[in-house]
């Protein structure tokens, strides 16, 4: 086979590996939208829901509620949103990091230890000692 067929494999291996990438993806943020997070006052007098985005998408006081004063309320419904958008961005993590992994730094390996034992072995092999070194 010559080189330009090669290439040729290599390239539609690689389009192939870049749409099957790309169908992960797509199903991956497909999930990522359907995420919705909930959270709760304190004292439970408020709960809010949030969309993936952190929208908030609904509200619900408890009858105790209306014992409050508006400052009150606000800081409830203020702590429940701030809650549900950490709900919803720890759901979110685990999909992130699939969506990305393809895209992050591979790990190195570090094989300095086995080239120190390498070079070891090979002065031992040649009769050098570490005496004869220094």
């Amino acid at each position: 086979m010559n080189d330009a067929a090669q290439m040729l494999i290599a390239i539609a291996g690689q389009l192939e590996k870049a749409k099957e990438l790309s169908d992960v993806a797509e199903n991956l943020s497909g999930e990522l939208a359907a995420l919705t997070g909930v959270g709760s006052s304190e004292d439970d007098e408020a709960t809010v829901t949030v969309d993936h985005q952190g929208i908030v998408t609904g509200v619900t006081l408890s009858a105790g509620v209306s014992r409050s004063d508006g400052r009150s309320i606000a800081e409830a419904i203020l702590t429940a949103t701030e809650r549900a958008i950490d709900d919803v961005k720890r759901q979110a993590e685990p999909l992130q990091a699939a969506i990305l992994q393809p895209y992050l730094p591979q790990q190195t390996v570090d094989f300095s230890a086995q080239l120190d034992e390498l070079f070891r072995r090979v002065q031992a092999v040649d009769g050098i000692t570490d005496e004869e070194n220094r």
